[in-house]
């Protein structure tokens, strides 16, 4: 397909997922699942970018800084899950 007709990109995703966080830190204890779905979706993205990459000819160097958000993201989510365990 010509560039001149592909959609534009555009950057809804995360400002989705900061009101899903929302509920995690209104009440941590109740809304654990939250926290756990961001552990699992930063371990998916490291497969989704090495395997889903090659594929839309991203290159290799790109591939690893996408990557590079999963521990990122999953260290903080990882630090909340065990306060709240404790405070549970």
């Amino acid at each position: 397909m010509p560039a001149s007709r592909r959609a534009p990109r555009s950057r809804w995703v995360p400002g989705h997922q900061a009101v899903l966080f929302a509920g995690a830190m209104r009440d941590p204890v109740r809304n654990t699942w939250i926290v756990d779905f961001g552990l699992i979706c930063c371990a998916a993205i490291i497969p989704l970018a090495v395997i889903c990459g090659p594929i839309r000819g991203i290159p290799l160097f790109w591939t690893a800084v996408d990557c590079s958000f999963a521990p990122g993201a999953a260290i903080p989510l990882w630090i909340a899950r065990r306060a709240i365990q404790r405070s549970a």
